[in-house]
């Protein structure tokens, strides 16, 4: 193994979703071996639930995104014309949610643009929002990530840019404000920029790592366009204190996944071993 702190992510359609709901699917992370998992959408099951497979199986809350919004398909409310009470509503509960299951990390989503509104426009708002949920979130220990989305997942996303990350977190100067790196989206979205050499010029921007190989989204040692055996030994000496999330869609059965990457080598090894 590498020395990065690998979590797996049980979100809906990616790992373990073979084995049924949200809390079969912790079990069968801790079963493999993983002792941090992240979720996207930890909303749809009691937080109380949640917390006691926490307890039952060890294994530590390392990720969750903030409340995407009412409507399938939302990917947050930040920019979105709603009330700023209604914006609060949610963050509140993304942060109560983190506290209760002991996360210290929310990935602040900014929401997709409404169409005919341009999006420069938007971002007077994205970042008051943003400060306040800054410091609605600091006296409670936990910290906010931005992290750019590529058209592959939405074409309407606001934040789509690493650079755009950066000038945000440089502008507003909020100690828990900090980029989520998923080298998925960063290959999509700037793929003539080398993300190491971007990694260390940002060393300390960075709060999150998340990986998968692109272009298809599926386990990070599978072909494609991202040399994770060079990549990620950089990233293990760049951010000793961060933890991986594998967040990626398994071509086939998770476990199978996972021991197929053992087989690629050590950089690939990204659980301890079967319980």
């Amino acid at each position: 193994m590498t020395d990065l702190q690998f979590a797996a992510n049980v979100s809906d359609g990616f790992m373990f979703n073979e084995a049924g709901d949200l809390l079969q699917r912790y079990r069968a992370a801790r079963n493999f071996g993983f002792e941090n998992v992240e979720c996207a959408n930890p909303y749809g099951t009691p937080v109380e639930q949640i917390a006691e497979v926490l307890e039952e199986t060890g294994m530590k809350q390392v990720l969750i995104n903030a409340f995407a919004g009412p409507n399938k398909g939302d990917l947050g409310q930040a920019i979105l014309p709603i009330s700023d009470e209604e914006f609060e509503i949610g963050m509140r509960r993304s942060i109560n949610t983190a506290k209760a299951l002991r996360c210290s990390n929310v990935h602040f989503l900014a929401g997709k643009v409404p169409k005919g509104v341009p999006r420069n426009s938007l971002m007077p708002l994205y970042l008051r929002r943003l400060k306040w949920a800054a410091k609605e979130s600091l006296p409670r220990h936990v910290n906010l990530l931005l992290e750019p989305i590529s058209p592959f997942v939405s074409d309407a996303y606001f934040l789509n840019h690493y650079g755009t990350a950066v000038d945000v977190v440089n502008e507003l100067e909020c100690r828990n404000v900090k980029i989520q790196l998923d080298l998925f989206h960063f290959q999509q979205l700037h793929p003539k920029y080398d993300v190491v050499k971007w990694a260390r010029v940002n060393q300390k921007a960075v709060g999150h790592i998340q990986i998968a190989q692109s272009p298809q989204r599926n386990e990070p040692h599978a072909k494609g366009d991202i040399d994770y055996g060079k990549i990620l030994p950089a990233l293990a000496e760049i951010f000793p204190d961060l933890y991986c999330g594998l967040e990626y869609k398994p071509s086939g059965a998770t476990e199978a996944g996972l021991l197929a990457g053992k087989a690629a080598g050590p950089v690939f090894d990204y659980a301890a071993s079967f319980l």
